[in-house]
């Protein structure tokens, strides 16, 4: 290799190392399948598997085919409260794909997916509850 490369290559080290630092601080894991989550933490989700949150349980029951008009899969969800059953269906074909707001018990609760306006970029198969959040 040239001297001149080399050098270059040098001096590119210490911002390739802060860019890698940044990027790992960014996409810290979720806690594993099956912890007890806390409303605004990462949670990794599965099929079939129920997450137990204070308030409710959720489980994500499967994916269904995009309909005519849509682009992507749906991701339905099951939330039981009690006696309280509800449905959630998330698509990124609604405009605003990270967030699907929805009622458990008298109480407001927003569901990011893909996207969080605080962790931003989520990955594959990780949401973010939040209890009651400012309305926007």
């Amino acid at each position: 290799m040239s001297e001149g490369k080399q050098s270059y290559f040098i001096r590119l080290a210490p911002m390739f190392i802060v860019a890698v630092l940044i990027g790992c601080h960014e996409q810290a894991p979720p806690p594993p399948l099956g912890a007890q989550p806390s409303y605004g933490a990462k949670v990794s989700y599965a099929e079939g598997v129920e997450i137990e949150y204070p308030d409710f349980t959720i489980e994500f029951v499967g994916e269904k085919p995009p309909r005519s008009y849509e682009k992507f899969p749906r991701h339905e969800f099951r939330i039981v409260s009690g006696s309280e059953v509800r449905e959630v269906s998330w698509g990124r074909d609604k405009g605003d794909i990270g967030r699907v707001k929805f009622q458990v018990g008298g109480d407001r609760y927003l569901m990011e997916l893909v996207g969080s306006q605080q962790y931003g970029h989520l990955g594959e198969k990780v949401m973010v509850i939040w209890k009651n959040p400012p309305a926007a």
